[in-house]
Order: C-alpha cells, then sequence, then structure tokens
C-alpha cells in the first residue's frame, strides 16, 4: 500500500509532496540519483511477475527456513533486474531502481522528514 506524505527536507527545509509504495497493481520505481519516480503496472511487467509471485508461493512449501530465505532472494533479486531493465536511465542520467531512496525534488537529499500522511492508495 502506498502512502502520501507532506514532507520536509531537513537539509534545505524544501516542503513538498511525497508519494512512497507501489500499490496492488503496481509498482513504484525511483531515480537513485533525483528522485524521479516511474511507476509500471503489474500487467506491463507480465512473465517477470507471474514467476516471481508463483515462486514465493511455492516457497511457503519448503521445510528449510534457510533455503526458503535463498530462493526467495534469488526470485526478488531476477525480479528487481527484470522491472528495472524495463526503464530507460532518467532525464539526470541516473536509473530507475524499486527500492531508491526518496530525494528532496530541490536538492537530492534523502534527509526527509515525512509528516502526516494525507492519502493511502493501493
Amino acid at each position: 500500500m502506498g502512502r502520501v506524505y507532506q514532507a520536509t527536507c531537513h537539509d534545505c527545509g524544501h516542503q513538498f509532496r511525497l508519494e512512497e509504495g507501489g500499490g496492488r497493481h503496481f509498482e513504484q520505481l525511483r531515480c537513485h540519483l533525483c528522485g524521479a519516480v516511474k511507476t509500471t503496472g503489474y500487467s506491463e511487467i507480465g512473465e517477470p511477475f507471474s514467476r516471481y509471485s508463483q515462486g514465493l508461493k511455492a516457497c511457503v512449501g519448503i521445510d528449510s527456513d534457510e533455503e526458503a530465505e535463498r530462493i526467495a532472494g534469488q526470485l526478488t533479486a531476477e525480479y528487481r533486474r527484470a522491472v528495472e531493465s524495463m526503464f530507460d536511465k532518467c532525464s539526470c542520467g541516473g536509473a530507475f531502481r524499486l527500492g531508491a531512496p526518496a530525494r528532496c525534488p530541490k536538492c537530492r537529499s534523502t534527509e526527509l522528514e515525512r509528516g502526516e500522511v494525507k492519502l493511502l492508495y493501493d
């Protein structure tokens, strides 16, 4: 589930609207350098999403927790690579990544204060 905050940058004091998290039907990626956001639906991701979700379901039936974690880690890494490869470079030269930190749009700092949640979305 995603959230929308009113955020404040600790470094420059800029206040802005910050969206974090994908939803029930999409992934959210951020540029690792500037924080620009791109989204893509699971239907657009297609086969990599199907393979990932089916693989995670199969991990539930594995007796060894260590083996299940190892397989889930591999599946997650493969899924991340597949989704991230769907996007060209950002206009700033950075790459869109799942899990890249939010950044201030003014100074690009990651030192942000998240205020009250203004909206929840899925």
